[in-house]
């Protein structure tokens, strides 16, 4: 035997070049002067003597490439590990071995023509893959490249082989391939944007749903299906899920190509790259307007009265329970009317079913035009109504509102062509005097409604007599305090506050007494809803800033000059147009800049209305003059507008730090309050603090402000000053 090719060989090789050596190696195995048809019939020994060779040897002890040698008998006289291992074998128990018997039965067939034919008269070595079976009944792939194994003489002796597992990679392109037949066939509408949400590939679903082509929406942003009636607080979230989470889903709504709108199901799941960057985005979605619109017809079934539209009696009691569920945590009265229609009998007997249908239509749409929007109107059945009014204030409001609704059920009816009168008959009962659930409040106002029919119709009666006292206190109480305002009855006291951290007096608000000459002190809460309900507010508020200011010129003149005041403004003074101008007017009259004010603003006051209020607050806040969110959580508030308001700090209400030490909700609520203000760059008072674990605990959660009876009451102007200033000369400033 005699070799063309070199006898010493290393045996280092790396891939890709390993795999071109071992072929050119394969093929230096033959005689370029002999002629390479003649083969051998018989298997000899020269095809096991070269594969003895010094060099066979370092070509099998590649690693990197799979190396197999056959005889022309078909039998396996060397192979590596690289071959044998993911077969399950050792490369000395595969010698000698049936090559045939390794392959998996469907690629047998080819073998025979493969190595007699193709290779007996070509050198070039074809490329092929093959199906092994591997020792536990396992199918490996293998990509190889076969050259003839020729002797000295240049004849056939048999074959060598060399490639690469590739059994992983055949896997991985079977289930690539079965992606996207499941992308394309999917009967969700899918879309892939790329990092920087360019769309790269939607499916047919899309097409169809959409109206789109991959042609029409390739490369673009998938804001172009956007409607413009999706939140931009939705998309806010969804993207920062996507960042946090990886991601998101949830309801939009969306316009097709041809302009229709509709509400979709989007769900969106970011894939990374290699890197652990996102690299695309796969965003799945279906139309449920259909499924929104069964859902809707169920709630109507279920819960409405079917002629009026109204609630019926299953969506009343769900309605009232939410209603008294808010009223019980924010301390608000709710009041629920019943009423019947005064000889409604008579009607519906005199002018058939069809005009007694009529008129509780009318009805129905009169007493929906007589509440707010917060409210609830209910049809117990025949002629019988429930009003529930939310967050009614108290008894002569809720008569203000029952007299509203008698007024409107009293005017003429029109059924058909005929004008028929009717009135009604109103019971009242009031949360929590008269009740504390549902069941015991329709009770009430049901025996209070009955003794209206008892008292002849067309009036309004309340379960206790103790409304009407308090009817009456209210209309004498409005008297005296128009009174009290011309002869200045009202004073103000001074609340400190103090720094959390340091303990000195940083401020100090300014809360509004009313010294009656024959009452005494009547608290804020008795007379404030009285003068908001009369207009009497806006002078109220005038003066008290008006007295705030000239106090706290009075303590600068004293020597105390660190301090901010501040002074609530109601919802009245907010909407004023004269706010502004008398702000900066009070503040030149008494020598204050804009930054020795601090006005607090209810969240209600703010959402009444928004842009007007926002409008207003930046002109404040252009003086220089500081705002505060008072009783932040209780009211009727929006994240998406808090974070519009030009505000500088907000006031943590009394009634979420009064239970902290007790109730996990409150926790809660007092340490997200506090996160959502920092992140916005705004400090946080908190009041109402009376203990020593409650100031410990806001303080703790750098809560930036105290205020409450644990450092002091409210004081009048002269305890205020001299409590001040003995804080001052406290060492470090410690309560």
């Amino acid at each position: 035997m005699q070799w063309t090719g070199p006898r010493q060989a290393r045996c280092v090789l790396c891939f890709p070049a390993a795999r071109t050596f071992l072929i050119d190696f394969a093929l230096t195995l033959t005689c370029p002067t002999t002629d390479h048809t003649t083969p051998r019939t018989q298997p000899a020994a020269g095809a096991a003597a070269l594969v003895r060779s010094a060099l066979f040897d370092a070509v099998l002890a590649s690693p990197v490439c799979a190396v197999m040698a056959v005889d022309l008998a078909g039998k396996v006289i060397a192979c590596n590990q690289a071959f044998a291992a993911p077969l399950g074998h050792a490369p000395d128990s595969l010698r000698q071995a049936d090559f045939g018997m390794l392959l998996l039965e469907d690629d047998r067939g080819c073998y025979t023509r493969l190595m007699r034919e193709h290779l007996r008269t070509l050198r070039e070595s074809p490329r092929i893959q093959r199906r092994f079976v591997g020792r536990g009944g396992g199918v490996v792939w293998f990509d190889a490249t076969i050259s003839a194994l020729r002797d000295g003489d240049g004849r056939l002796a048999g074959f060598v082989g060399v490639g690469t597992d590739v059994t992983s990679q055949r896997q991985q392109d079977r289930w690539h391939a079965v992606v996207q037949a499941a992308f394309a066939h999917s009967s969700e509408a899918q879309l892939v944007s790329d990092a920087q949400n360019r769309i790269v590939a939607v499916n047919q679903a899309f097409t169809r749903l959409t109206g789109y082509g991959l042609d029409e929406v390739l490369g673009r942003n998938p804001r172009l299906l956007a409607s413009g009636h999706t939140p931009r607080t939705t998309f806010e979230a969804m993207w920062a899920a996507l960042a946090g989470h990886g991601a998101w889903q949830g309801e939009v709504i969306d316009r097709r190509k041809d302009g229709s709108v509709y509400p979709k199901w989007l769900s969106i799941t970011m894939l990374r790259d290699a890197q652990g960057e996102p690299g695309h985005y796969l965003a799945s979605f279906t139309d449920v307007s259909q499924q929104k619109a069964s859902a809707a017809q169920i709630e109507r079934l279920a819960f409405s009265d079917g002629l009026t539209g109204l609630h019926n009696r299953a969506g009343l009691q769900r309605t009232l329970a939410q209603v008294l569920g808010t009223a019980r945590r924010l301390h608000q009265a709710v009041a629920v009317l019943s009423l019947d229609v005064d000889q409604f009998k008579a009607v519906n007997d005199s002018l058939g079913h069809d005009a007694g249908d009529g008129l509780l239509v009318d009805v129905a749409r009169r007493l929906l035009g007589g509440v707010r929007a917060g409210d609830a109107v209910a049809r117990l059945g025949g002629d019988e109504f429930v009003v529930v009014l939310a967050d009614i204030g108290d008894a002569a409001t809720a008569a203000w509102f029952a007299d509203r609704i008698l007024f409107a059920l009293a005017q003429p009816y029109l059924l058909g062509e005929r004008p028929v009168h009717s009135t009604a008959s109103v019971g009242v009962a009031l949360y929590p005097d008269d009740g504390t659930d549902g069941d015991t409040l329709l009770k009430s106002d049901d025996a209070a409604m009955y003794h209206a029919k008892g008292q002849g119709r067309d009036n309004v009666q309340f379960f206790t007599a103790r409304m009407h006292r308090e009817t009456s206190d209210r209309l004498q109480l409005d008297h005296e305090l128009r009174v009290a305002l011309q002869q200045r009855q009202f004073e103000l006291h001074y609340q400190p506050q103090l720094d959390s951290r340091t303990g000195l007096v940083m401020g100090v608000e300014a809360l509004v007494r009313w010294r009656h000459p024959e009452r005494g002190l009547v608290p804020p809460m008795t007379f404030i809803p009285v003068a908001e309900a009369n207009g009497l507010i806006l002078p109220l508020g005038e003066w008290v800033l008006d007295e705030a200011c000239r106090q706290l010129r009075a303590w600068r003149d004293a020597g105390v000059d660190t301090l901010t005041m501040s002074v609530n403004l109601s919802a009245h003074q907010l909407r004023s147009r004269k706010l502004l101008t008398f702000v900066v007017l009070t503040l030149e009259q008494h020598g204050l800049q804009g930054e020795d004010l601090q006005l607090e603003i209810t969240e209600s006051a703010v959402m009444e209305d928004p842009g007007a209020s926002i409008g207003q607050l930046r002109a404040l806040r252009d003086l220089g003059v500081r705002l505060s969110i008072d009783d932040f959580g209780t009211g009727h508030s929006s994240l998406s507008y808090l974070k519009l308001l030009p505000i500088h700090s907000l006031k943590l209400d009394k009634s979420f730090v009064h239970d902290i030490e007790t109730d996990p909700h409150d926790v809660a609520i007092c340490t997200a309050t506090i996160t959502l203000a920092r992140n916005l760059g705004l400090t946080v008072v908190g009041e109402g603090v009376e203990t020593e674990a409650q100031r410990h605990f806001l303080a703790e959660h750098l809560c930036d402000f105290l205020q409450g009876y644990l450092f002091c009451k409210p004081l009048p102007p002269a305890e205020a000053l001299r409590y001040i200033q003995g804080q001052l000369l406290l060492p470090g400033g410690a309560p």
